[in-house]
């Protein structure tokens, strides 16, 4: 295959019509990870006052222990906690991130065509030491079989739940909840995990056709919102390549399907003088361009824009804190995702920041 050839597939399914009864899309400043909350006893109300999203981020494992039992307290829970902090004037919600692949469980993994699947790199990561050494084959009819399975459990549970505004698209992902980045990690062997992929069996055919199966299985929600890490699209042939094209294909394709209901976003924003900063600067950088490509949704079917920060460190340090998040503003940003948990904000942000950046970011997601 030439590095240059961009597999394209035709997609024929249709575009529902928009619910009038839609859940609002999320607004402001968000936790990253629920886990990150100091004390849900006794929370500072000045802290959540201003960051009112939270994200659930759950592995599958944890929630479908065994095939025939779901166990979903820890989304319970956080959404009992929510009522209650409604009624000491915190108004809470919530966006849930199913993580999969490597953090399936074993009897799903073991169900599936699956591979083996290096871990080293991913040493930082939260709930990794509890990983499987295998990965199952997302591209797979059994894993999507499954996977429609998990969605419309959730569906089930949670479509009707006002606190539960968003949940992302990750079923074809391998750990981390991209579902679009399968190599990623903090050293080397990223390598190596795309050529155990490779020789599993994914192609850029089947994977791309796997991205828009686990796009087509998320109408099982009728009211909540749908999100994506919107990245650029990565080619399983060697050499490895990727390409923007068809990530663009892809958000127009999620944003005509669920219309208002998308959110599109990545889960790296930073500025140029940061880690990797060339990627957003415009006019070539890649990042710009999804930027771009989002606030071009938003205008045509009406769809939301986020992003998750990066790292401190790869934003560059506590001094590209503000300019990363004047930087969202500017791409029309309706929620960040700021860096670190409850602590590390409060070092880098005082409640008078907190207040402003909540109340800009709800300016360009006005509900």
């Amino acid at each position: 295959m030439e590095q240059e050839q961009v597999i394209k597939l035709k997609i024929t399914t249709g575009c529902p019509d928009m619910p009038s009864n839609s859940k609002p899309r999320l607004q402001g400043l968000c936790l990253r990870q629920h886990h990150y909350i100091n004390n849900m006893d006794n929370p500072d109300e000045n802290f959540y006052k201003y960051v009112e999203v939270i994200v659930i981020r759950v592995h599958v494992k944890d929630i479908w222990p065994s095939e025939d039992r779901f166990d979903f307290s820890q989304i319970d829970d956080m959404l009992t906690w929510a009522r209650k902090m409604k009624s000491r004037g915190l108004n809470i919600k919530f966006k849930l991130r199913v993580v999969a692949g490597m953090l399936s469980g074993e009897w799903l993994i073991n169900k599936c065509d699956k591979f083996l699947f290096e871990k080293s790199g991913y040493e930082t990561t939260p709930g990794f030491e509890d990983a499987s050494d295998y990965c199952p084959s997302f591209w797979g009819d059994t894993w999507l079989m499954y996977w429609e399975r998990l969605m419309t459990k959730l569906a089930d549970h949670y479509d009707e739940d006002p606190y539960l505004s968003e949940i992302t698209v990750t079923g074809s992902a391998t750990g981390t909840g991209e579902p679009m980045i399968w190599g990623i990690g903090n050293n080397d062997d990223y390598a190596v995990r795309r050529d155990q992929m490779i020789a599993a069996g994914a192609n850029p055919t089947n994977t791309l056709s796997a991205i828009y199966s686990c796009i087509d299985i998320m109408q099982v929600f009728k009211r909540t919102n749908i999100g994506i890490p919107l990245t650029e699209f990565q080619h399983c042939v060697k050499p490895f390549f990727q390409e923007l094209d068809t990530a663009f294909e892809i958000g127009e394709y999620m944003a005509n399907l669920f219309k208002g209901r998308c959110v599109l976003g990545n889960n790296g924003l930073r500025v140029s003088d940061s880690t990797g900063g060339d990627k957003w600067t415009a006019p070539d950088g890649v990042m710009w361009q999804l930027q771009m490509h989002y606030i071009h949704m938003k205008f045509k079917h009406g769809s939301g824009i986020y992003n998750q920060t990066a790292s401190v460190k790869n934003m560059g340090g506590e001094s590209n804190i503000i300019p990363t998040l004047n930087a969202g503003l500017g791409y029309m940003d309706g929620m960040v995702e700021l860096p670190g948990g409850e602590t590390d904000i409060k070092g880098y942000l005082n409640v008078a920041q907190l207040a402003l950046y909540e109340h800009l970011y709800k300016k360009n997601e006005p509900n």
